[in-house]
């Protein structure tokens, strides 16, 4: 299950059901925040050095909104399984964030879901990029 993404699997009454790869996502924010250990010396001076290589990892604030019981089901369920731990592929980054060929990996820090109406959920998600 570890290469199964948010678009393409969801579990259903036990048996694996397939929904279709048009998750979109309505609302999306990203902050980036770059990592950097400062050094201080004296007189004021102070150097900045980047901690590790990828320094600049992504938090995405999502919103999956006006989806069906199916597709908010499936969302809760790869979102519930993974409990904030296991990490995971996000293949369709929207281009401005992606960096080409490289499939970045998240982690699901915390999500909530809204009953709008009947067959009509949103989803809130943030996913925090990581290295592992």
């Amino acid at each position: 299950m570890a290469n199964d993404s948010i678009y393409n699997i969801a579990q259903h009454n036990s048996a694996r059901t397939y929904v279709k790869n048009s998750i979109v996502f309505i609302n999306v924010s990203v902050n980036n925040q770059p990592s950097a250990n400062p050094i201080v010396f004296g007189n004021g001076y102070e150097q900045r050095i980047q901690n590790g290589i990828y320094n600049t990892l992504i938090k995405i604030d999502l919103s999956f909104d006006m989806r069906n019981d199916l597709e908010a089901r499936s969302i809760l369920h790869f979102l519930q399984a993974r409990k904030g731990t296991e990490s995971f592929i996000m293949k369709h980054l929207p281009s401005i964030y992606s960096d080409g060929s490289y499939k970045k990996r998240f982690y699901c820090a915390n999500f909530t879901s809204n009953f709008v109406f009947h067959d009509n959920h949103s989803v809130k998600a943030t996913f925090i990029e990581t290295n592992n």
